[in-house]
């Protein structure tokens, strides 16, 4: 399915294909091709060889050796998404130094409201790491970290049926439930749209947090991990821009067409584990807003303004009718909301 190729307002999103209104789990390479949002591998960041030591004869040596892989290498092949989180903040927190201890990732936000919190973990960079100011335009750095399992684990809940009578078994709410996740399961898991909540989300924690007045461009990044890719760390940047943040604000009343990023997906292998800690941070350090940024940021101008009159889009009618778009509220860690409406 080709990626359209004229931006389009929320506007017109909205008047137009009603559906993309569903909540963040259930967004679709569809849903991304109606904004002009794909993803692109930019990157395979590896080291030479691994320099293993190959004198045994001293235990003490090849202990303290085995110690300093620990993190990488558990990182690497431990399938417990606790083991992942674990160890990935003890290197990015305690071994390097660069990040604070990290916390639950914000939640998205559609017409200033929360109104989907993903599972995940946010890290923060410490003041002074490398060029982070001058990248992130006075707002803070954040890395979100997510293991793919609970991604599934959550697709697939909100799915679940209920038990049949006396606790037997839905066979015809399973049936619905295996129909649903195959409509909305990615065929390729590297390229699941739900990873650009997440990105939107933090970025969205870069405009609340940043310096006045609010940069043109934030660029949030994610770690994700799987349980089937033992040899490389997955991560994604994208350039949003405070223009695309606004939309999401005022969905209703932005008529211009909005630049959606492009989605920089890039691989961090783990080998050789010993490097693979300064390689993740230098990544993380140094990455700044693409060339494809730039050009896409033109588009931006194209037309159409950011009505801040009229009434809030959660007081209008959708679509002609007087169905009104009402997101649920997060208050809790773990409660699952509602994009905009129930479908």
């Amino acid at each position: 399915m080709m990626t359209e190729l004229n931006p389009k307002s929320f506007h017109d999103l909205i008047l137009n294909h009603p559906t993309v209104l569903v909540n963040p789990l259930q967004w679709t390479s569809r849903h991304l091709d109606l904004v002009g949002c794909r993803f692109e591998d930019a990157a395979t960041i590896s080291a030479g060889p691994e320099a293993v030591p190959t004198d045994n004869t001293n235990g003490g040596i090849r202990s303290r050796y085995l110690e300093h892989l620990s993190d990488a290498e558990l990182i690497a092949t431990n399938p417990f998404p606790a083991i992942k989180r674990r160890h990935l903040t003890n290197l990015l927190v305690h071994k390097t130094g660069n990040f604070t201890d990290p916390r639950n990732g914000p939640s998205f936000h559609f017409q200033g409201r929360p109104t989907h919190r993903p599972r995940y973990l946010m890290f923060r960079g410490r003041e002074g790491l490398n060029d982070v100011d001058d990248i992130h335009h006075g707002s803070p750095m954040v890395v979100g970290y997510v293991h793919y399992t609970s991604v599934n684990g959550d697709r697939r809940r909100q799915f679940e049926p209920c038990p049949g009578p006396m606790g037997t078994i839905n066979h015809v709410g399973a049936s619905i439930c295996q129909k649903r996740l195959f409509q909305t399961s990615p065929k390729e898991w590297t390229e699941d749209p739900y990873f650009v909540c997440h990105l939107i989300a933090l970025a969205q924690y870069q405009a609340r947090k940043s310096d006045s007045p609010r940069p043109p461009v934030f660029t949030p990044r994610l770690l994700v991990t799987n349980v089937l890719d033992q040899r490389s760390m997955l991560l994604y940047e994208a350039d949003i821009t405070s223009d695309l943040l606004r939309g999401l604000e005022y969905p209703r009343h932005t008529t211009c067409a909005m630049a959606w990023p492009v989605i920089r997906r890039k691989r961090v292998t783990y080998k050789p584990y010993d490097t693979f800690a300064s390689r993740l941070v230098a990544e993380l350090a140094t990455s700044s807003p693409s060339a494809s940024f730039h050009h896409s940021s033109q588009l931006l101008h194209m037309g159409g303004e950011l009505r801040d009159g009229g009434k809030r889009a959660h007081e209008s009618d959708v679509v002609g009718r007087n169905r009104r778009l009402k997101p649920s509220i997060l208050e809790g860690e773990n409660e699952e909301g509602k994009f905009l409406h129930p479908q």
